[in-house]
């Protein structure tokens, strides 16, 4: 349950820019592949920011907790998919 909490304690600091993508993409009518296929490519793009830059000592935390960069990514790209397909399916629906 902890780690649960941390895992979402860093999806905290990419929400905000989740919800504008998805908005973004419900705006141009995507579809659920080319919209997945783009959460994916921010998300690698991210992560290899994140760990080529001197942004990398953000992850001593996450270190210490034995959660390596790459399952932290891999939980915010799942969870990114499953609230981006959960958006597309209600704005189509709705709309």
């Amino acid at each position: 349950m902890i780690r649960l909490l941390v895992y979402l304690n860093f999806y905290k600091t990419f929400i905000v820019w989740s919800i504008i993508i998805n908005v973004l993409l419900a705006s141009v009518d995507s579809d659920y592949t080319p919209a997945l296929l783009t959460k994916s490519f921010l998300t690698i793009f991210a992560w290899y920011f994140m760990t080529e830059t001197a942004n990398k000592r953000q992850f001593t935390f996450y270190k210490n907790l034995s959660i390596t960069p790459i399952k932290l990514f891999a939980f915010v790209l799942f969870l990114d998919c499953l609230m981006t397909i959960a958006f597309l399916f209600l704005t189509k629906t709705l709309l």
